[in-house]
């Protein structure tokens, strides 16, 4: 009888630390999707920000008229290279 008891006290305690530890571990993982969450936020913001700098810098560049960029030849005369294959090495 007295071995019967502590085997049901030991059952239950058993169950006990199960169920804290089970516990333990939905918090934790409640605790880590808050964070994965907030990672994420993070990236999708800093994204977003330099989404909006390359849009701002390709309306800049369209802006410029094609007369304000030099041509190969340009580059190369404004450079003192005999031509444009010499300019590319």
């Amino acid at each position: 009888m007295l071995q019967e008891t502590k085997g049901k006290q030991t059952k239950a305690r058993e169950t006990s630390s199960l169920i804290e530890v089970t516990r333990t571990l939905e918090e934790a993982r409640d605790a880590l999707r808050g964070y994965e969450v907030a990672a994420l936020a993070g990236v999708a913001a800093t994204l977003a920000e330099a989404a909006e700098s390359l849009a701002h810098t390709v309306g800049e560049l369209h802006e410029l008229s094609r007369e304000e960029w030099m041509t190969p030849e340009q580059a190369a005369r404004h450079l003192n290279c005999t031509s444009t294959k010499s300019l590319r090495q």
